[in-house]
């Protein structure tokens, strides 16, 4: 079963890297020792044969002494430890019923471009609260308003770009890959500005209730954002 399943997916293309053959991805892991990879959540669009799964990854490594993860494996997660081991992922996370507003998917997909619109025409101070709840937790902490101004500081051309999004009606979720272009101008993530510009991504999901966003868990490659700045 697990072999006509990777028939199935495979050949893919993971970011700008074309994967033919199971080998190619379990060399990347081999030595770190056996990976466990647990499904979270998933958030699907049947209509355009896409979706956004979380992913809990269990890393076993080879040398059972050891208590800390390897470098590589640190390196990946380092900036903030609610991206290594959350207690508030989705599957350990029961929204209100209380019967409220459910948003079609049209009105999922129309809402969350909307409030990107205004993230992208920094109207937050006085729209934010017609997208989001009063209280919305962004993985382990409060999502405020004042949480995106880091990145408009650092970057005050930055666009938030939606480059992939997945709606799912029956679960009240969006899945989303958001692209952020810009150039950036003040210090961000350990990374100083060097004149170049930047292209990275956030890889996302919000779980809506009665109409508007509740939850959000993400995660920002930025590795690939301190790279570009890196790069001679």
């Amino acid at each position: 079963m697990v072999r006509s399943t990777q028939l199935r997916l495979l050949p893919c293309k993971i970011n700008e890297a074309t994967i033919d053959s199971p080998k190619i991805l379990a060399d990347d892991f081999a030595a770190l020792g056996r990976l466990q990879l647990d499904v979270d959540a998933i958030t699907a669009d049947e209509q355009t044969q896409r979706l956004g799964a979380l992913l809990i990854a269990n890393v076993y490594p080879h040398d059972k002494t050891k208590t800390k993860l390897p470098t590589e494996l640190k390196q990946s997660f380092r900036d903030g430890p609610d991206y290594v081991s959350t207690p508030d992922l989705i599957a350990t996370y029961t929204p209100e019923t209380n019967g409220g507003k459910k948003l079609s998917k049209t009105e999922l997909e129309h809402t969350y471009r909307a409030y990107i619109g205004c993230i992208n025409a920094q109207t937050m101070a006085t729209e934010l609260s017609r997208f989001c709840h009063a209280h919305v937790m962004h993985n382990a902490q409060w999502l405020i308003e004042r949480s995106f101004q880091e990145a408009f500081t650092a970057i005050p051309d930055i666009a938030f770009g939606i480059d992939t999004v997945v709606p799912d009606e029956s679960a009240q979720r969006v899945a989303v890959r958001l692209e952020f272009t810009g150039t950036p101008t003040g210090t961000m993530k350990g990374a100083e500005p060097t004149g170049k510009s930047v292209r990275f991504y956030e890889y996302v999901t919000y779980a809506f209730q009665n109409g508007k966003i509740g939850r959000v868990w993400n995660i920002v490659d930025w590795e690939s954002y301190r790279q570009q700045l890196r790069q001679e």
